[in-house]
């Protein structure tokens, strides 16, 4: 591998990567917005088909999914970074390419594990810890099944699309994920209407696309790497050079992981599988302020990355600043509008007085919190692009240690 280019070289090399990081923020935001208002626009649909107990369904899978990614091993923030910070280096192909077959294999295995567990454990999830009143038992068993398949499946697909944002393809992602997402809503919706408003016929739907989406985005980003002298192939020398980071990152999505998923394993265990949609409903709409956020991490990240790598401190600080700001300007009146008028907006968008009276106020305390979490990702995108993953670490820890035990204590009351 190639030494870091002088100063000057670094210099000269940056002003191409503001048009890429303008056009994937474009991208990013186009691509954001459309999801987020097919997904809104979605749900009460699928409630109106499936009722709010099969909706709560739903919402377990999401949580079922965060608490997987703990198998994630930090690849994919690993192989966003390395893909990132080797890519504007000379004579890297090779390693690049071995680095991401290197990493894909163990992200498989672990799909199949995850699929092996969740089947496993899908009985006593559906006649023991989730409390359905109106759908029978062996529908959620049957539910929960279906959900460890897709789960397999939609897994390793943030492997894949790591590699694509650290390569500076994230035009070519979004239009995946738009088209992806459509088609998942869509089918989903035609499904349910034309052929069995059953919580079994949207996950098969979820899970068959899924796999799709997965399949499709491995294949461009293998298209998408530089081509090396001979085909990739696992790489001890490799795994030895990412290690540190990767264990870094997946410490902090551990602990991040027990943060953020604590509230539904706790709620689903303690309140009635409808009560458990009406808090999922409300966690939905202050998620979606996340739609805002991403865009803006997807396309700095990998940026930082590279400027980091090369060494270009007075750029790094440039974008730094002005990403924590436009962050700030997106993310911070949008909660506003939203914790100030969530009675009226879950009316307008629901159409039901009853869902809008039960879950307003916990959408007005959600999107307080998501808000003020979302301040912290400028922050932890130049941690992760200089490689340091201690701080984010110790914080979550410490979180993790007061909020959970409290969380407990304030659920029981």
């Amino acid at each position: 591998m190639s030494a870091a280019p002088s100063p000057s070289s670094a210099s000269s090399s940056t002003q191409p990567g503001v048009t890429s990081v303008r056009r994937n923020l474009a991208a990013n935001f186009l691509g954001s917005a459309w999801i987020s208002l097919l997904s809104l626009g979605l749900v009460p649909i699928y409630i109106h088909f499936l009722g709010i107990e099969a909706y709560g369904l739903i919402g377990i899978f999401v949580a079922l999914m965060g608490l997987l990614a703990l198998l994630d091993l930090g690849l994919s923030s690993t192989v966003n970074r390395e893909t990132a910070r080797l890519v504007v280096r000379e004579d890297t192909a090779q390693d690049l390419r071995d680095l991401v077959r290197t990493l894909e294999l163990p992200y498989w295995g672990a799909g199949a594990l995850i699929a092996a567990v969740v089947v496993a454990a899908s009985p006593f999830l559906a006649y023991r810890w989730v409390q359905p009143e109106s759908l029978a038992p062996e529908t959620v068993l049957t539910a929960f099944i279906i959900m460890g398949l897709s789960i397999a499946f939609q897994w390793p697909l943030g492997f894949y699309a790591g590699g694509l944002v650290g390569l500076q393809r994230q035009v070519l992602l979004n239009w995946i994920n738009v088209g992806m997402a459509t088609l998942r809503g869509l089918g989903a919706l035609t499904v349910l209407w034309l052929v069995s408003p059953t919580p079994e016929a949207f996950f098969l739907w979820q899970g068959g696309v899924s796999a799709a989406q997965t399949a499709l985005t491995a294949a461009l980003l293998w298209r998408s790497l530089p081509l090396g002298s001979r085909r990739a192939r696992f790489s001890v020398d490799a795994l030895k050079s990412v290690w540190r980071f990767a264990a870094g990152v997946t410490g902090i999505a551990v602990v991040t992981t027990v943060l953020i998923q604590a509230d539904k394993v706790i709620l689903s265990r303690m309140l009635s599988l409808e009560g458990f949609g009406y808090y999922v409903l409300a966690g939905a709409v202050a998620l979606a302020l996340n739609r805002l956020t991403g865009p803006v991490y997807q396309a700095v990240y990998p940026r930082l990355t590279n400027l980091v790598e090369l060494g270009a401190t007075d750029e790094l600080a440039r974008l730094y600043h002005r990403s924590a700001q436009l962050l700030s300007v997106a993310v911070l009146p949008a909660a506003a509008v939203l914790a100030l008028n969530s009675y009226d907006i879950l009316l307008l968008w629901t159409q039901n007085a009853e869902t809008a009276e039960n879950a307003h106020v916990l959408v007005s305390i959600l999107v307080t919190g998501t808000a003020l979490n979302a301040l912290m990702h400028t922050p932890y995108a130049l941690q992760l692009a200089s490689g340091w993953t201690r701080l984010a670490l110790v914080a979550n820890i410490i979180a993790v240690v007061l909020l959970v035990p409290l969380m407990i204590v304030l659920a029981s009351q």
